[in-house]
């Protein structure tokens, strides 16, 4: 099931930009997705070392969390075009 994410997710994301913007924004998500795949295990291991001796759900809670802020995070993500310029409404 994780095969099917990425490719629908960049299918979606190229739908908000503009057409000459697609190679940037594919290559911006292929270095996020790198560097999320070196640093996250190393940082939610090291938080999960430090407090599995006294609360060891914390690291559910932090990755609920991160979801949850990745989730009210997409709400604000528009169309290309969809959004009016400031000069444009002052006409």
């Amino acid at each position: 099931m994780g095969g099917i994410g990425p490719p629908t997710l960049q299918s979606a994301l190229t739908k908000h930009v503009a057409k000459e913007e697609v190679g940037r924004l594919l290559g911006a998500l292929s270095l996020l997705g790198s560097m999320s795949r070196v640093v996250s295990p190393t940082v939610l291991n090291l938080l999960y070392s430090f407090t599995v001796a006294t609360c060891p759900q914390t690291i559910f809670y932090v990755i609920a969390g991160a979801m949850c802020v990745g989730f009210i995070l997409s709400w604000g993500v528009r169309a290309h075009g969809m959004i009016p310029l400031i000069a444009e409404t002052n006409l």
